[in-house]
């Protein structure tokens, strides 16, 4: 079953909606899936080489499927299962000047959350 099989599904559940679904899912192997909402939206995390995680969400009430990620090293790689034009996720705090953003701050190779310093 391919990606665009999801297309030809209609957009209630049915047996044949819900298997593409999953091995939709199957095929993001590298998120570890978490909750989902009556209405098909699916949040997932991936792992990072730091202690973090890195947030996913699929969106199967849309066609194409709708998703979004603040997975830097995956980004590419599920717009690509998902047939999708890729777009780098940005960081908010780059974007204006807001109070409520997580600010990072490198030290060297590590970079640390800036909430997480004793400042």
């Amino acid at each position: 079953m391919k990606y665009k099989d999801y297309d030809k599904a209609p957009l209630s559940m049915t047996d044949h909606r819900k298997k593409v679904i999953v091995k939709l899912l199957e095929k993001l192997s590298f998120v570890m899936w978490d909750r989902h909402t009556d209405n098909m939206v699916f949040f997932g995390w991936i792992d990072r080489e730091d202690k973090y995680k890195d947030f996913v969400v699929l969106d199967f009430g849309f066609q194409p499927v709708w998703f979004i990620t603040s997975s830097a090293k995956y980004s590419a790689k599920i717009s690509e299962i998902l047939n999708q034009k890729h777009y780098d996720c940005k960081r908010v705090e780059n974007f204006c000047g807001l109070s409520n953003t997580i600010k990072l701050i490198k030290e060297g190779e590590k970079v640390i959350v800036r909430d997480e310093l004793d400042v």
